[in-house]
């Protein structure tokens, strides 16, 4: 398994294109396809580290609606497990 960092480094030298893919992924033992996934994810990562508040404000606005969603569920499970009970 490899670790983030090292996902990382071997991603950066990608992008920098110092030397081929073929070479890189040679010398940190990483085959092509694994190097190049691994690239794409960190330039897709990339966009959303420079992305405006907006986004962020969306993303929190969400998980609160998850959350208050998982409390409603909770809340009626245990409503129909006491009128369970009750009949």
């Amino acid at each position: 398994m490899f670790t983030s960092e090292f996902k990382g480094k071997v991603a950066l030298e990608l992008v920098r294109e110092a030397d081929t893919m073929a070479t890189i992924c040679s010398r940190h033992e990483v085959h092509p396809t694994q190097a190049g996934l691994w690239k794409q994810r960190l330039l897709k990562g990339a966009y959303e580290l420079f992305g405006d508040k907006s986004s962020e404000r969306k993303i929190e606005e969400q998980q609160k609606l998850i959350d208050e969603l998982y409390g409603q569920i909770g809340q009626l499970t245990h409503e129909v497990a006491w009128l369970k009970k009750k009949l």
